[in-house]
């Protein structure tokens, strides 16, 4: 049935499945952890004693970081043996 819709699939080795596998719950792992954040937020302003300004700034220092730090660390880790 996938394989109507997405005919390499039937072309791929199990191992390759695995890794695409993993690789996609990675994806939603991390996406979970980011959102994570914004669903209690409100509990780190209450526990930080942080304005909605500064709670607003964290969130947005988080989204817009993100990207950077994946880059940044992705170049680090395929250099590393």
């Amino acid at each position: 049935m996938i394989a109507k819709f997405f005919p390499w699939y039937s072309e791929i080795t199990r191992p390759q499945k695995n890794a695409l596998f993993s690789a996609w719950l990675g994806y939603v792992f991390d996406g979970f952890d980011f959102m994570l954040i914004f669903y209690i937020m409100y509990l780190i302003k209450a526990d930080l004693g942080l304005t909605d300004m500064e709670g607003a700034f964290l969130a947005t220092a988080a989204f817009i970081g993100r990207p950077f730090g994946g880059a940044l660390f992705g170049l680090l880790a395929d250099k590393l043996p």
